[in-house]
This record gives structure tokens, C-alpha cells and sequence, in this order.
């Protein structure tokens, strides 16, 4: 074995290195997820599902259901999307300032599923609900919900998991 103690003839470690990693391990505790982190993860998985869908059929809803043009499509589209890029400086805002990260996530999650059910009303019977204006205000109201929860989601799931230690710092994020 090596004077200084870290290997011996056979290249493993010897009984000064293995009480090293062994300490070392012990810093490295597995916390279990909270049943919360599974319920933003959903809560995130259904969010981006029903953005990457809507954007996919909402030109084609447009012009085969509405008869818009589709150039009034595109533009629909672009607002949409606009809206759900930019309703994270509000949801950011709701959280900090007013709210905290879980009652806005709450709150505008709300918002979300609320402007997804009335556009399956408008998809329905896009007459009854005034026709283009009533999808606008579906559209307005998940692009609030999904941008509202995007800067809260992230953050808040990562509080969740508590007592692991901060990679390279040595600190525990208790």
C-alpha cells in the first residue's frame, strides 16, 4: 500500500479512503418526493399538453369551423401565443408580491381549466358563445392560466424537496 494511505496493492481503496466515501455518502440523503411534487408535475404535464394540442388544431378550428381566413388563423394563433409568453411576468408579479407560489398556482390554475372548459363549450356551438370572440376569451383565459403558473411551478416543486444537500456547497436546503 501507498504511504498515504489511499490504495493499497490491489488498486482498491483502502480503509482511510472507504471511511472517506463512506462520510461522504452520508451527506448524499435521497429525500422522497411529496405527494405535492407529484400534483405539480401532473399539474405541469396537462398544462403543456393542452398548449402543444391547442396550438396544433387552433389554426384548423379557425378556418374549417369559425371560416376565418387563414391569415386570421395565423394572427389568432400568434396572440395565443404571445399570451401565454407573456402572462408570466403577471404570474411572477401575483406570486411575489400578493399571492405566494402556491395560491397562484391554485388560483390561476383555476383560470386555466376554466378558459379550457369554456372553449370546449365555444368549440361546441361556436354560434351560441358569439362566434370568434367567445374563443378569444377561452384563449385568453388558458393563456393567463398557463403563463400565470409558469415562473411558480418549477419553483415551488423544487421546495418541496427538502433535506438534500445543495450540490458542491455542503449546505442542506432545510
Amino acid at each position: 500500500a501507498e504511504e498515504n494511505g489511499f490504495y493499497d496493492d490491489d488498486d482498491n481503496y483502502s480503509d482511510d479512503a472507504n471511511e472517506d466515501r463512506q462520510r461522504q455518502r452520508k451527506g448524499r440523503r435521497h429525500a422522497k418526493l411529496p405527494l405535492a411534487s407529484y400534483f405539480v408535475i401532473l399539474s405541469e404535464f396537462c398544462e403543456r399538453f393542452s398548449f402543444y394540442g391547442m396550438r396544433t388544431i387552433l389554426p384548423l378550428f379557425f378556418v374549417k369551423k369559425l371560416g376565418s381566413s387563414e391569415r386570421v388563423a395565423t394572427e389568432a394563433m400568434a396572440l395565443f401565443t404571445v399570451g401565454c409568453y407573456v402572462t408570466p411576468v403577471l404570474g411572477a408579479f401575483l406570486s411575489d408580491a400578493k399571492w405566494g407560489k402556491f395560491k397562484t398556482i391554485v388560483r390561476l390554475s383555476v383560470v386555466h381549466l376554466v378558459g379550457n372548459f369554456f372553449l370546449s363549450f365555444v368549440a361546441s356551438d361556436p354560434t351560441a358563445f358569439g362566434g370568434s370572440s367567445g374563443v378569444g376569451v377561452a384563449l385568453g383565459l388558458v393563456a393567463l392560466g398557463t403563463g400565470g403558473i409558469k415562473p411558480c411551478v418549477s419553483a415551488f416543486g423544487g421546495d418541496q424537496v427538502v433535506g438534500v444537500n445543495n450540490f458542491g456547497t455542503g449546505k442542506s436546503n432545510n
